[in-house]
């Protein structure tokens, strides 16, 4: 399913939810992700209103949620943005 280059290990993940794709989103791929041994997150931006959802492995997959006026944390990246700064780019 998933091929990189050895060089470049896939580190995270990122998928724009909707109404068609959410079960995949949330299931099948998420289960297929998280076999990856350098997956470090996985997040969930969702389409059609303000909330992303980060799963990150040094939590044991736990889930982190943000909403308006918060600041996601991509710890894989190294980066910080609020989720409307992102919602900003996005639309």
């Amino acid at each position: 399913m998933f091929q990189r280059k050895e060089e470049q290990p896939f580190q995270h993940g990122v998928e724009v939810l909707s109404s068609s794709t959410e079960r995949i989103d949330r299931n099948e791929k998420f289960a297929a992700y998280i076999q990856l041994p350098s997956l470090e997150e996985y997040v969930l931006v969702h389409q059609y209103r303000p909330l992303v959802e980060v799963y990150r492995r040094d939590d044991n997959w736990r889930q982190h949620t943000y909403g308006p006026g918060e600041e996601i944390e991509l710890a894989s990246l190294d980066i910080y943005i609020t989720l409307d700064e992102l919602y900003e780019v996005l639309l």
